[in-house]
């Protein structure tokens, strides 16, 4: 090696150390400042392992911040850097790195390949605290699939290796990335459970970037359990803090969420408002990521709440569009019960019935009765289909709401019910429901030899709604 060569490496590996414990601090605009300032020393055609490094920490430091178009480039440049240098351990953080990016901009097919190599890497070497990580963004790319199960079975996983790891720290996040799920589901009380505690470590720690997340998990706990005041306040917080700590994709999220209480509360000038940042930033640094799909729903749910029923299925088209960029389910299933609403309202009962179908198939694939149930509550509102067709689904429904606790559903359901009705009726009505629906699908299995192409095309249902059947009806195929 030169001397200056050596000079420079001697120089580089102690910046960034600097560098990296900034980022430890979570002092993250000082941390890009100081990779900025050390940019010119290398050169295109360096690949040594501090410029490895270099790129590793600018990415990450820039995903962080939430600009997740600019974190792609020196990820992908660090991953290139370390395979060259037969890195292992910086191969497998690499590999982790861009799958975090990926994600976030919709690739959950390349994000979930390197996210598991890069878990198997970490295991290998004994980094549990790594893995824990790599696994919980795993969880996280279920969780946008509407796949709950498996996305608590990778968290699971997580809280495994960070006991493994003594992470304390770590496992109240994994908390928190739980109470998201829990959210998914409709069980708010379960959400809330543990994030109090997470919010002081995160805040005593200055961990802004996840504390956000989790001020908006509590918000949105809150606002599922009627709790509008101290979800707004949750939501408010969420975004000062943000805003102080400049964390762009945290705060383009924390609007998204506040956009939806507002519509809830018909506040709507306040919502456009707020889904107009939220459009303008997910445009900037994530423009086929999640938030545009949410952005383009909660536009198509604002226009709906203002009765411009045609444009608001120009916003739901929009989310659509994005929606075949990336497979976020429970959003299609959410896009497509607006639509339905909106059909009706314009008097298109057959274009409502099929979005309200496409709808209820997507949640029964997702296992996800919350969604499913509300769906057949608002189908019925709106008169889609006759209340007599709907009434086992929607004492099925009401056990659902009773089960995780959101009074003002059941009461909607009573109002549809009507008030004459024993409330007792509806266990015995959801069980010959279900009864009956198990038998027609067992019948359908034996008729096609278990076939379920063909039990599925007899019963008019698809596949994943078969499986769906199968599973919650304990068949043998």
């Amino acid at each position: 090696m030169k001397p200056s060569t050596k000079r420079r490496s001697v120089g580089a590996e102690s910046f960034l150390k600097k560098v990296d414990s900034l980022v430890r601090a979570n002092k993250l605009w000082e941390a890009l400042a100081e990779l900025r300032s050390m940019a010119p020393a290398f050169g295109v055609n360096d690949f040594s392992e501090e410029f490895a490094q270099f790129n590793y920490l600018q990415g990450l430091v820039l995903w962080r911040l939430g600009d997740k178009q600019k974190a792609l480039g020196p990820a992908r440049k660090a991953l290139e850097l370390y395979l060259n240098q037969h890195s292992f351990e910086g191969v497998a953080k690499a590999q982790c790195l861009l799958g975090w990016v990926l994600i976030d901009l919709g690739n959950l097919k390349d994000a979930e390949e390197h996210l598991q190599l890069s878990v198997s890497a970490f295991k290998l070497v004994g980094d549990w605290a790594q893995a824990a990580r790599a696994l919980n963004r795993i969880a996280y790319l279920y969780s946008i699939q509407g796949k709950l199960e498996f996305a608590n079975h990778f968290n699971d996983q997580a809280r495994i290796c960070a006991v493994k790891a003594n992470d304390r720290y770590y496992e109240l996040l994994l908390r928190c990335s739980r109470a998201v799920h829990n959210r998914l589901a409709g069980n708010w009380k379960s959400a809330l459970a543990g994030l109090d505690e997470f919010l002081n470590e995160s805040n005593k720690t200055a961990d802004y970037f996840s504390h956000v997340y989790g001020l908006i998990n509590l918000g949105h706990a809150h606002y599922l359990g009627g709790r509008s005041k101290q979800a707004r306040k949750s939501y408010v917080e969420a975004i000062r803090v943000a805003l102080r700590e400049s964390l762009t994709g945290n705060l383009k999220v924390a609007y998204e969420f506040l956009a939806e209480l507002d519509i809830a509360e018909s506040r709507f000038a306040e919502a456009e408002g707020n889904l107009k940042k939220a459009l303008e930033i997910g445009e900037r640094v994530s423009p086929y990521g999640t938030i545009m799909t949410q952005c383009w729903r909660l536009i198509g749910d604002l226009r709906l709440a203002q009765k411009e029923y045609d444009r608001a299925l120009e916003a739901y088209a929009t989310c659509r569009s994005y929606l075949i960029k990336l497979p976020e389910k429970l959003e299609e299933g959410t896009m497509y019960r607006g639509m339905g609403i909106c059909h009706i309202r314009k008097d298109q009962l057959s274009l409502a019935q099929t979005a309200f179908k496409n709808a209820i198939e997507i949640f029964e694939a997702c296992e996800n009765d919350w969604e499913l149930a509300k769906t057949y509550v608002e189908a019925a509102e709106c008169g889609a289909f006759a209340l007599a067709e709907l009434r086992p689904k929607l004492a099925w429904s009401k056990g659902i709401f009773a089960e995780l606790e959101h009074p003002s559903w059941e009461a909607r359901l009573e109002e549809l019910l009507g008030h004459s009705e024993p409330s007792s009726n509806g266990i015995p009505l959801r069980l010959a429901h279900e009864m009956a629906d198990r038998q027609r699908v067992a019948q359908a299995l034996a008729e096609t030899n278990g076939n379920i192409s063909h039990a599925a095309g007899k019963l008019g249902i698809s596949r994943p709604a078969l499986h769906y059947k199968i599973k919650r009806y304990k068949l043998a195929v």
